[in-house]
C-alpha cells in the first residue's frame, strides 16, 4: 500500500483526529437557531411530528376531555330550586314596581302643580291646575291657553281621586280658596296624597 494511502487509511480510523461536523449539525446545534425552529413548529401546526394516536380502527383519537351528560334526576332538581327561588323573589320584586309606579305618577301631579305656579308668577296672572277625574288626567291653563297636560291614570295604571276640581295660582304665587286641596294617587293597596294649601305650598305625602 503506498504511503500516502496508508496515512489516509490511519486519518480516517484514528479516534484522536477530529471529524468534520456536517453544517446542518451545526445549525441544529446553535440556541438560536433551536429557539427559530420552536416557535415554527408552535406557530406551525403542520410541523409537528407527533400526530393524535390512532385508535385500533386507524381513526386519529381526539384528545378533548369527555362531556358528561346531566340525568333527570338532576334536571328535575335544578329546575325545582329555580322555581323556589323565583316564588320567594317574586312578591319583593312586585311590590317595588308598584311602589315606583306610583311614585312616578305622583311625581307627575306635582310637577304639574310646581308648572302652574311658575306660570303664573312669569305671566302675572292667573294660571289653574285643573283635575279632571273623569278621564283620568291633569292640566295647566293659563288663561284661554293650555300649557301642559298630563293623562296620569293611562301612563301610570293608577286611580285619582281629589277634594276639588281645581287649584288656581295667582301673580304671587298664592293658591286661591279657603281651603287645602287634597289629591289621592291610588295603585292597588297603595296610596300617595299631594296637598296644596292656600298659601301655595306643596306637601307631597308617600306611602
Amino acid at each position: 500500500m503506498p504511503s500516502g494511502g496508508v496515512l489516509q487509511w490511519l486519518a480516517c480510523r484514528s479516534p484522536c483526529v477530529a471529524q468534520p461536523v456536517p453544517a446542518r449539525r451545526l445549525a441544529f446545534e446553535c440556541p438560536w437557531r433551536r429557539s427559530i425552529g420552536d416557535t415554527a413548529r408552535r406557530d406551525n401546526p403542520k410541523m409537528v411530528r407527533n400526530p393524535a394516536p390512532r385508535t385500533h380502527a386507524g381513526q386519529r383519537r381526539s384528545h378533548r376531555p369527555m362531556r358528561h351528560a346531566h340525568t333527570l334526576i338532576e334536571l328535575t332538581i335544578t329546575l325545582a330550586l329555580m322555581s323556589l327561588v323565583l316564588a320567594i323573589a317574586m312578591p319583593p320584586l312586585v311590590g317595588t314596581t308598584e311602589r315606583w309606579r306610583l311614585r312616578a305618577a305622583a311625581a307627575d301631579v306635582v310637577n304639574a302643580l310646581v308648572l302652574t305656579r311658575e306660570a303664573a308668577l312669569a305671566r302675572g296672572t292667573t294660571a289653574t291646575f285643573v283635575i279632571d277625574l273623569a278621564r283620568g288626567e291633569v292640566r295647566v291653563t293659563c288663561g284661554a291657553d293650555t300649557i301642559a297636560r298630563r293623562a296620569i291614570a293611562a301612563l301610570h295604571g293608577v286611580t285619582l281621586a281629589a277634594s276639588g276640581d281645581s287649584v288656581r295660582f295667582g301673580p304671587d304665587g298664592l293658591a286661591s280658596g279657603v281651603s287645602n286641596i287634597t289629591m289621592l294617587i291610588v295603585r292597588g293597596a297603595r296610596v300617595d296624597s299631594v296637598v296644596v294649601s292656600r298659601l301655595g305650598r306643596i306637601r307631597w305625602t308617600g306611602n
